[in-house]
């Protein structure tokens, strides 16, 4: 077939078989390249690319709020400021009560705060008596309450009271009035009464032993109760209600 296609067309057979070889060579590029394409195609399939999912911010909680306190009753709002010791710090230190002690510089300084930006200062009784007849007391009325008994109240807490003018209220146990220990000291009656009489102290029943009153029978809780009372009345001829 090939010669008679030469030879019809008058080609010289060298130049024919050049040709037709060029052509066939053309011819297995394409298919080459038309397979590899295709097979491509088919081999490699398409793949579903997911949307980026963009997570949802968690809402900032809201701050827990202060319950509102419920009032019941007739109700005062008077702030009580309790001390235990009145002394320098180093003498509370040495005889190991400085965890109950206000050094007494520092006492000064905030008694002379309250007698200066107006505060009235009262006595726990009174506080007691204005909630029983639900009556108002003074605007910035304040108590101050001095526990235990403890002599440096007379020798430290009761000068610098005298000295701004301001009321204490002293809760006393009766039978350890007069004292004296290594590490606490009870001032006396006699130091007690000359506090009474300067009508800046008010006194108030701290049981006869500093009994932790609830803590046992009720016997004993009225013994306690009772017998610093009978000692009120022995000693300064009070009898406290």
């Amino acid at each position: 077939m090939t010669k008679h296609f030469l030879h019809r067309y008058k080609i010289p057979v060298s130049i024919g078989l050049i040709v037709l070889f060029l052509f066939f060579i053309v011819s297995g590029v394409f298919l080459f390249f038309d397979l590899d394409l295709h097979k491509e195609k088919t081999m490699v399939p398409k793949i579903a690319v997911s949307p980026t999912i963009v997570p949802t911010p968690t809402a900032t909680p809201s701050p827990t709020l202060t319950p509102t306190p419920v009032y019941t009753g007739y109700c005062l709002n008077i702030p009580v400021l309790m001390y235990h010791h009145v002394a320098p710090q180093s003498v509370a230190i040495t005889r190991g009560f400085s965890s109950l002690n206000v050094d007494n510089n520092l006492f000064d300084q905030q008694m002379g705060y309250i007698a200066s930006h107006g505060f009235t200062t009262l006595f726990a009784e009174d506080l007691v008596n204005a909630l029983h007849n639900h009556a108002t007391l003074p605007a910035k009325s304040i108590v101050i309450s001095l526990d235990d008994g403890y002599d440096d109240v007379y020798n430290y807490a009761f000068p610098i009271a005298k000295k701004y003018g301001v009321k204490l209220t002293v809760m006393v146990p009766t039978g350890l009035l007069g004292v004296q220990g290594p590490t606490n000291s009870y001032y006396t009656w006699g130091q007690l009464k000359d506090m009474l009489g300067s009508g800046l102290v008010h006194v108030g029943n701290h049981t006869w032993s500093h009994y932790p009153v609830g803590s046992g029978n009720a016997a004993k809780d009225q013994y306690e109760i009772s017998t610093a009372q009978k000692e009120f009345k022995q000693n300064i001829g009070i009898m406290l209600s």
